[in-house]
């Protein structure tokens, strides 16, 4: 059925010369949605969102720009029989906005403001290390899935580096592998959505 409320019709077509043999007058009725979530989260973090709708096949709670078409998301996950959806939220801060997004048409029936707060990090090192060595780094930070502590040429983007190590909730030190070529190069704290740099030290490899 379509996604758009209306009048429409059904009918017999016949394959050979496309005749309607008979029609019969359709009504799509509204359907409504709501959304239960915290107004605002941190950046890189994950977000758990509660649910009310149709719940048709291939429905979706998206996270998006306001500005982004219906069908453009950041992140996303089809309806179940949970009621209950998580989503990763972007690690860039900023306002964004929940949205329950029929299949059909993709007609969004509700949107919720999601604010995203920018997060922080410190990180402690060695300012020297020897090639193909390991360099022990002290960190604070979010600790959200998938960040990473990185060693990385300077002017590289947040995705681009040499070595790194996961994270983990609980310890805050992690050893980075250094590469063999000695030069110039920076300790990151990544947040794994969106690569987004939150903290950065200089060390030397020679």
């Amino acid at each position: 059925v379509p996604g758009v409320p209306g009048n429409y019709e059904l009918r017999y077509v016949l394959a050979s010369d496309r005749q309607i043999v008979v029609t019969k007058p359709l009504t799509v009725v509204p359907v409504t949605a709501t959304l239960d979530a915290p107004a605002t989260v941190a950046a890189g973090s994950d977000i758990k969102v509660r649910w009310t709708g149709p719940g048709n096949s291939r429905d979706q709670i998206t996270l998006a720009e306001p500005e982004q078409r219906s069908d453009r998301f950041r992140s996303y996950q089809n309806v179940d029989d949970t009621g209950e959806v998580e989503l990763r939220v972007p690690g860039v801060p900023g306002n964004y906005e929940l949205r329950y997004v029929l299949a059909t048409d993709r007609q969004i029936l509700i949107t919720r403001p999601l604010a995203v707060a920018a997060v922080t990090a410190t990180l402690q090192a060695s300012r020297s290390a020897a090639p193909a060595a390991q360099i022990e780094v002290h960190w604070t930070g979010p600790a959200n899935r998938r960040d990473m502590i990185t060693l990385a040429l300077p002017d590289s983007e947040g995705g681009n580096f040499k070595s790194y190590a996961p994270v983990k909730a609980g310890s805050n030190t992690v050893h980075v592998k250094t590469p063999k070529e000695p030069g110039s190069y920076v300790l990151r704290y990544i947040v794994s959505s969106d690569k987004q740099v939150i903290a950065e030290i200089p060390v030397t490899i020679e």
